[in-house]
């Protein structure tokens, strides 16, 4: 199990890559936080209830007929790409 929680920017950061916690239930953040999910393979960058749901999808192995993609998440957005560098999707913080 990985779990990581820290604070970057006066915002805070959950990292959960096996289902401990779930967008629906993303453990008492707060609005503007960030959680960044792993497990389901689907790309996902948008903001619900004031909280930041974030998946970078998969490389390997992508669902829902979404290419394959990774993420880099920045003190002011969370940008994923394809794997020739296309930006996919993106939120701003």
């Amino acid at each position: 199990m990985i779990i990581l929680d820290w604070r970057y920017f006066c915002r805070r950061y959950l990292f959960d890559a096996y289902h401990t916690y779930t967008p629906s239930n993303p453990q008492a953040l707060n609005t503007n936080d960030c959680f960044l999910s792993g497990h389901t393979h689907v790309p996902t960058a948008y903001q619900e209830n004031g909280i930041y749901l974030l998946n970078p999808g998969s490389i390997s192995l992508p669902k829902e007929n979404h290419p394959r993609t990774y993420a880099i998440l920045t003190d002011t957005d969370f940008t994923i790409y394809t794997l020739d560098h296309k930006e996919y999707m993106k939120i701003e913080f």
